[in-house]
Formats: structure tokens, C-alpha cells, sequence
């Protein structure tokens, strides 16, 4: 009988190494990249089907992070997105932040499609959810002020559409316009902004052809915009150093709740806001990702089911998540894909995390 249990063990036991480890309730896993990971993108017509920016190359999943491929060699940086009307369709920044790149095959084969001589930088990329052909990149533009470039032929040609007006001129440090986010099913896209010694959110909803100032830094004095969620409330995570700051809009800017006293990693050693994903299933869900200069740091991924009002931990995340793009939610699997320092690790739960 003793020897018929020890059978039993070891076999399950010996299943579980040759099968790749998939993400379970209340505990994060991964099986790869092996390598740091700079933002993560979630194909929109396959849940399965994941790209990753990796140290080295692409790296693509086809089941859900059970295992990766590397599938091409060049560097992206820490944005990149399947464009939704067309996935087989990405576009990514270049690691050194000088490109743009795009893929017309899923992810295996990359041109660039924009770039910028040495004076400015590309930091987030974003291909309208609404309009075919339409690609956002923002960034600091050879003049090093603030820029939105966008295109409307699928990243053939490009031209600046944000105005001088929001263009950030007259500080002493180089203005940038850094994370894109656009709400699927509407016409508002929105852009983070840093300038010198503030930060905000600026917007449109005419497909760029005119910009808006949404939030001032009203609540988040000399803060700089680094992470943008657009779901069914605006979230814009700001921060001054490594001192983060979380604010929200339930009505497309018009007017903004400040977050920041409940954030989950706060105090001296700051609580940096690397990265935002929301659930469209579930309007009040959101999560976020934190670290803190503390020795050692303090790292985390949390998640709210009131619109960031309290917070929960999900499970306990070591890694540095990346940022802007380092999180993604998977609204079938009820999996949330995570782009670290150390590889994409994965987390399911079956319902909303609880408030606290």
C-alpha cells in the first residue's frame, strides 16, 4: 500500500516538471522569457497569443505564457501593440528610443517606419483602436519638445499634431509626451505629459486633429505623467523622482479623484506607479504596478474592484513590473500577463480581487 501512494507521488510529481507551470489562484508563475522584459501586448483576437520586448529579441507565446519563442531579434523597447483592426499588425519604439517599428506579420519580422535624428525620442506607441491605417507615437521631437507624431497611412508618413500650446516650451528640462492610451469603442485618445516642474494628461477626440489639456497636475504638483489606463474610468499614474501619485476621471477628464493617499506602496522610500491595466469586463476593476527605493524595495501588483479607492495584493510579485506596457489583462482566462525585470509571469483568479 506504502509503495502503491510513493508510485502515485512521484508520477504526479514527475507530470508537473514535463509540463509547463500555468498560473493558479493566488500565485504568480512563469515560464519565460528568460531574460528582463520590457512590455508585454495581448493579442486582441487570441488571448493565447502574447509578444514580449525582451533584453535580446521578440519573444511570442501562442498558449497564454506556457512557453516562449523567440522569434526575432531586433530590440524593441517598452511599448509595444497588436493593432486591433488588424493583428497580425504591431507596432512597437526601438529600445534606444529612436523608432518606430512596425510588423506586418504577427511579430516575427519588424521595419522601421519612423525616426527621429539624434535630438529627440520615441516612448509609447498606440494604433487607433477606431480608425484603420491610424498610428500614434509620442514622445520629444528634434526641437526636444513634446510631441505626438501621428500617421494616417499605417506608418508610411507622420506629422507632429500636438500643439505648441502643450509642446511643453520655455522650461529647463526637455518636455516629453510619454504613455498613449485609447478607449476601445470611443474616439478618445489620451497622452501623459512631463514638462518642467509639472506633468498632466492632454487628449483628443477627433482622432488627434485637436488636443486638450484633461489634467493640470492639479493634485500631483511637479509630477510627470509615466503610466495611462483608458477603460471605462481614465487612471493616470504620476510621479516626481520615485514619489507616485494616482489619479482618476469618470467622465473623460472633465473632472479628476486624486488616489494617491491610498496607493499601497507609499512613504518615505516613494511608491513609483510603473504601470496600469483595467478590466472592460468589469467597469470598477483596475491594477497597478509599484516599487519603492527602500532596501530591499518594495515591489508589488495590486488590484482594486472599488476604482482604486482601496487595494488588494495579488499574491506578492518580486520582480520589477516594466512600464508603461508591463501589464496586460486577459478578460477570458481572467489572467493578468506581467512584464518583469526577470521574465512575463502570469496570474489567475476566477473573480474581481477583493477591497480591503
Amino acid at each position: 500500500m506504502f509503495s502503491r501512494i510513493v508510485c502515485a507521488i512521484l508520477a504526479v510529481v514527475l507530470a508537473s516538471a514535463a509540463a509547463p507551470v500555468f498560473a493558479g489562484p493566488q500565485v504568480w508563475t512563469s515560464n519565460g522569457p528568460s531574460e528582463q522584459v520590457l512590455a508585454v501586448a495581448l493579442n486582441p483576437d487570441d488571448e493565447n497569443a502574447l509578444l514580449a520586448s525582451g533584453a535580446s529579441g521578440v519573444w511570442q507565446t501562442s498558449d497564454g505564457g506556457g512557453s516562449w519563442t523567440k522569434v526575432s531579434s531586433t530590440l524593441l523597447g517598452e511599448s509595444l501593440a497588436y493593432n486591433p483592426l488588424d493583428p497580425a499588425v504591431a507596432y512597437a519604439n526601438s529600445k534606444d528610443h529612436k523608432q518606430v517599428f512596425k510588423s506586418t506579420d504577427g511579430g516575427a519580422t519588424w521595419t522601421s517606419v519612423f525616426s527621429l535624428p539624434s535630438a529627440g525620442q520615441v516612448l509609447s506607441v498606440l494604433p487607433d483602436p477606431m480608425q484603420a491605417g491610424r498610428v500614434f507615437a509620442s514622445g520629444s521631437g528634434s526641437d526636444d519638445l513634446a510631441m505626438v507624431q501621428r500617421s494616417l497611412d499605417s506608418g508610411a508618413t507622420w506629422s507632429n499634431v500636438l500643439p505648441a500650446s502643450l509642446n511643453g516650451a520655455g522650461g529647463l528640462s526637455t518636455p516629453v509626451a510619454t504613455p498613449l492610451a485609447a478607449r476601445q469603442g470611443s474616439a478618445l485618445i489620451v497622452a501623459g505629459v512631463t514638462y518642467y516642474h509639472s506633468g498632466g494628461v492632454v487628449g483628443s477626440t477627433d482622432g488627434g486633429g485637436t488636443w486638450n489639456l484633461l489634467y493640470n497636475d492639479s493634485f500631483t504638483p511637479l509630477a510627470g505623467a509615466s503610466a495611462l489606463s483608458a477603460g471605462n474610468s481614465l487612471y493616470a499614474g504620476l510621479n516626481v523622482l520615485e514619489f507616485g501619485s494616482l489619479v482618476r476621471s469618470d467622465n473623460d477628464g472633465a473632472s479628476w479623484v486624486d488616489l494617491s493617499p491610498q496607493l499601497p506602496i507609499t512613504g518615505t522610500n516613494g511608491g513609483f506607479v510603473q504601470a496600469i491595466a483595467t478590466d472592460a469586463s468589469a467597469p470598477a476593476t483596475v491594477y497597478i504596478a509599484e516599487w519603492d527605493t527602500a532596501t530591499p524595495p518594495r515591489t508589488g501588483v495590486f488590484g482594486s474592484s472599488n476604482r482604486g479607492v482601496s487595494w488588494t495584493e495579488l499574491g506578492h510579485l518580486e520582480p520589477r513590473v516594466s512600464g508603461p506596457d508591463g501589464l496586460v489583462w486577459a478578460v477570458a482566462s481572467q489572467t493578468l500577463h506581467a512584464a518583469t525585470e526577470s521574465g512575463v509571469y502570469e496570474y489567475t483568479f476566477g473573480t474581481p480581487p477583493p477591497s480591503k
